[in-house]
């Protein structure tokens, strides 16, 4: 069996995200609709830290994901109002807030990822999924 170099990895995260977030999400965060949906992230992918974090990527359709690059507004301005008050990712979130200052001072944080451990994380997101899966049933 041919080992998985650190580039395959990233590739099999960040297509493994978007099945997460499109089955969490069912919907594009600012707009609503159901069509053309990627994975949108709040703060940019280009950072390690956040790229593959649950916390920053959300269900967006192809337009509002393009939009996002030029007037990042109406993401963030979603965001607060559809995390506000619920449990996400396994947190009640009281104030939203905080909990964006938090993901930008992860985001700007800068986080080295060794191979092993974007392995371990491809692994706790597959197991995500399932619990995804079992809670649709």
């Amino acid at each position: 069996m041919r080992k998985i170099t650190r580039k395959g990895w990233v590739r099999k995260l960040d297509k493994l995200l978007g099945v997460i977030v499109k089955e969490r999400d069912g919907k594009c965060i600012v707009c609503g609709t159901t069509q053309n949906l990627t994975p949108g992230h709040l703060f940019s992918r280009i950072a390690y830290s956040t790229r593959w974090d649950l916390d920053n990527v959300y269900a967006q359709c192809l337009n509002c994901n393009f939009r996002h690059e030029s007037d990042p507004y109406p993401m963030f301005e979603a965001v607060q109002e559809n995390i506000g008050g619920k449990v996400f990712n396994g947190n009640l979130i009281t104030n939203t807030e905080i909990f964006i200052e938090d993901l930008h001072r992860k985001y700007v944080t800068p986080h080295k990822f060794k191979d092993f451990q974007l392995e371990e994380l491809y692994h706790q997101l597959e197991g995500y999924l399932c619990g995804l899966y079992e809670l649709s049933k």
